[in-house]
């Protein structure tokens, strides 16, 4: 059993390892003024969550995204969010989409973008995704 638990730990440790992504928008805008956003957007917009969503950047097959600034409405779940980006990006039903948080968990789709928002918000207030795609028909 220790082989086993050794193995998976292994490949957990590689796969967040080559899974590191660091979001161009903070490499763009500093701290303060990706707080400063982030919280006008909280203030004018309650309801809505701030999310940087940029493409992953080892999946280059999948297409870059028309914008990466996006105003979520807070009682959505992740399959309807899903729905959204699926379209922006006009993907063939035939590629599975799925989004990471920027610490590379992939959250269920029934679970409600507010509770993400909580558990995985940045210090600078902004919810951080990656997108990527996997062809499943081969």
């Amino acid at each position: 059993m220790n082989k086993l638990s050794e193995k998976i730990n292994n490949f957990s440790k590689k796969f967040t390892e080559t899974n590191k992504h660091v979001s161009q928008f903070k490499e763009d805008f500093n701290f303060e003024e990706r707080k400063k956003e982030a919280n006008n957007v909280i203030h004018r917009f309650p309801d809505r969550i701030p999310g940087i969503g940029e493409r992953s950047a080892q999946w280059h097959d999948i297409p870059l995204i028309d914008k990466r600034k996006y105003l979520v409405p807070s009682n959505i779940n992740i399959g309807q969010f899903l729905w959204t980006i699926r379209k922006r990006l006009h993907l063939d039903q035939s590629n599975a989409l799925f989004l990471f948080d920027e610490h590379s968990n992939i959250h269920q789709n029934t679970k409600v973008m507010s509770n993400i928002y909580e558990q995985c918000k940045n210090d600078d207030n902004f919810l951080y995704f990656q997108y990527s795609s996997e062809n499943t028909f081969g």
